[in-house]
């Protein structure tokens, strides 16, 4: 019986390992596009530039993501040109689309958790992330839908209120709600106008 469960769990492991894998791979390949959009690099540049990025992942464990930003910013910036570096640090200057990270180390430190609600909350919100990261995978392109996703993102994010109550005072879970739907709105964009 233990067997059969250690299996079933390096299965799991190794399933979510090959679609995380395959998600930053994507990540990467459209990095490497838009940068030879940007900055007209060579094959030889966009093939060392691939690397930092796939690099970044294991050197970068543990460090604060802006530091680990930096980093790679200047090892990208090590294979360009003099014309290119110029270009690429305007687009470091250009505001970006925020992505949903920024949003969640922004609302966590809103929360003032204590470090052990830190590293619960850290843990019940990873879980969640990747629950969504394998319903994304398993359901792409299958019967069922937007509707059965939306109904099964829904469930998870349900179960993530639910642990997240257990840990945070009835203020923080407040805050984080509020905070919450806020950041959904934002990253849907403005809806059609109301005249």
């Amino acid at each position: 019986m233990k067997a059969m469960i250690i299996g079933a769990a390096l299965l799991v492991l190794a399933f979510s390992t090959d679609v995380r894998s395959a998600q930053d791979s994507t990540r990467v390949d459209r990095q490497i596009t838009r940068l030879q959009k940007q900055l007209d690099l060579t094959t030889e540049q966009a093939a060392q530039i691939r690397e930092i990025f796939e690099n970044q992942g294991h050197n970068g464990l543990g460090t604060k993501p802006d530091l680990r930003q930096q980093d790679i910013d200047k090892q990208i910036e090590a294979v360009l040109t003099e014309a290119q570096r110029a270009k690429y640090a305007e687009t470091l200057n250009t505001p970006r689309r925020r992505r949903p990270g920024d949003y969640m180390a922004e609302l966590l430190a809103q929360l003032q958790l204590t470090e052990t609600q830190t590293v619960e909350v850290q843990k019940i919100l990873a879980a969640a992330q990747e629950q969504r990261d394998e319903l994304r995978a398993t359901l792409m392109g299958k019967a069922g839908g937007p509707e059965g996703m939306r109904e099964a993102m829904q469930k998870i994010n349900e179960q993530t209120d639910t642990q997240l109550a257990g840990v945070l005072t009835a203020d923080q879970l407040a805050l984080y709600r509020t905070a919450r739907d806020e950041m959904r709105k934002n990253m849907r964009g403005p809806g059609p106008s109301v005249k």
